[in-house]
């Protein structure tokens, strides 16, 4: 399958496809981006079942903004319209692999369970085990919070270093390390176009 462009006004219908949604972030004076674009495209060709759609972000300064894209290239997925991966980074292809496949693996009821759980409009998150609680006014938020899932962070909406890691208790997620990634800002290429 052909990788698809995606601009503000097309953004919400391809990310409310069915199944798995892939999103590239690039620009054309990202190094990075280039050297990636050609994994990306093989992973489109290899994986029909999966869209795979680009968004260049010197075009698209609004929707890149909004989504606080501020590196690049940065990939996102979407599996059933809910976000499930989002980092910065040029991955090699046998990385960019690993990743479709850990989001083809995914248990959605899972991760349903563990957004319903996150959710802060849920006041109350308590530990079943010890009902230790955390909402949003409480002090004592510890790890114990979000089920206990022995994280060092708790998510809370007063929890200022929360992020998307945050109370993953079911590990579901991609670790890459810095050493496996390549990202570029504008600065960073002008600094390497002028070397």
């Amino acid at each position: 399958m052909a990788v698809i462009t995606v601009t503000k006004e097309s953004f919400q219908s391809v990310v409310e496809l069915p199944g798995i949604v892939f999103l590239d972030f690039w620009a054309e004076w990202c190094p990075p981006c280039r050297m990636f674009k050609p994994t990306f495209e093989k992973a489109a060709d290899k994986n029909p079942d999966i869209t795979f759609a680009s968004i260049n972000t010197e075009k698209e300064v609004e929707l890149a903004g909004f989504l606080g894209i501020s590196s690049i290239p940065t990939i996102v997925a979407f599996r059933d319209s809910i976000p499930v991966y989002a980092q910065p980074g040029a991955l090699p292809a046998s990385e960019f692999n690993r990743l479709i496949d850990d989001v083809r693996g995914l248990d959605m009821d899972v991760v349903r369970a563990q957004m319903a759980a996150d959710d802060p409009s849920d006041d109350t998150c308590c530990d079943s085990e010890d009902d230790t609680c955390c909402d949003s006014s409480d002090e004592k938020s510890d790890s114990a919070c979000c089920g206990g899932a022995g994280d060092d962070a708790c998510c809370t909406t007063s929890d200022e270093t929360a992020d998307s890691a945050c109370c993953d208790s079911s590990k579901d997620t991609v670790e890459v390390t810095d050493e496996d990634t390549t990202e570029t800002t504008k600065e960073d290429a002008g600094a390497m176009a002028a070397a």
